[in-house]
């Protein structure tokens, strides 16, 4: 019988307090923790010798990264992410964040100052065919962002095709939902 070893599992609640959690092979780990700073999520190995958080962790989905550094990482149900917040110093249950008033991962109120938006206006307004923009399609592909061209625009309403999958069929964005790629990027 195989030895049983620490499962590498990513765990966190996204802006809408929905909680995710899969696990990762071992030899991914420099990879996972990047993705996890990089999304507000934290990093446990599941010990073997606590049976019901390590059934919890070997039955959770299987994360994937991207090429982006960021990762894939499902909802799992609350009672699954509650057990296995315990692993996390001070803990981040759900109940926990709430009733300690702890802030979201991302202080949306510094987000929107006129300022920001205003410099946002004015560069989506510099989308043209050809731009790549960062896109999302969480109805299909969960959460995340990929890369995506600009194929054609008709005034806010952008056609975009996906850079690594360029057969499949293109789809419509706002402007105001894609995100800019840094201009320093390949």
């Amino acid at each position: 019988m195989a030895e049983k070893v620490p499962i590498l599992v990513v765990l966190g609640i996204d802006i809408e307090s929905k909680p995710h959690a899969s696990r990762f092979a071992e030899p991914d780990a420099p990879f996972v923790q990047r993705a996890a700073e990089l999304m507000g999520f934290h990093v446990v190995r599941v010990p073997p010798d606590n049976a019901e958080l390590h059934g919890i962790a070997a039955g959770l989905p299987l994360g994937k990264i991207f090429a982006t550094g960021r990762a894939f990482v499902p909802f799992v149900s609350r009672s699954a992410f509650d057990k296995l917040a315990t692993l996390v110093e001070g803990g981040v249950t759900i109940e926990a964040r709430a009733a300690a008033g702890v802030a979201l991962v991302y202080p949306l109120a510094d987000m929107f100052t006129t300022e920001a938006v205003n410099t946002a206006d004015m560069l989506w307004a510099k989308i043209e065919v050809g731009t790549v923009v960062l896109a999302a399609q969480p109805d299909i592909y969960g959460p995340g962002w990929w890369e995506g061209i600009v194929v054609s625009i008709d005034g806010d309403d952008l056609t975009l095709r996906w850079m690594e999958a360029p057969a499949e069929k293109s789809f419509r964005a706002s402007r105001r939902n894609v995100a800019l790629r840094h201009p320093g990027a390949d």
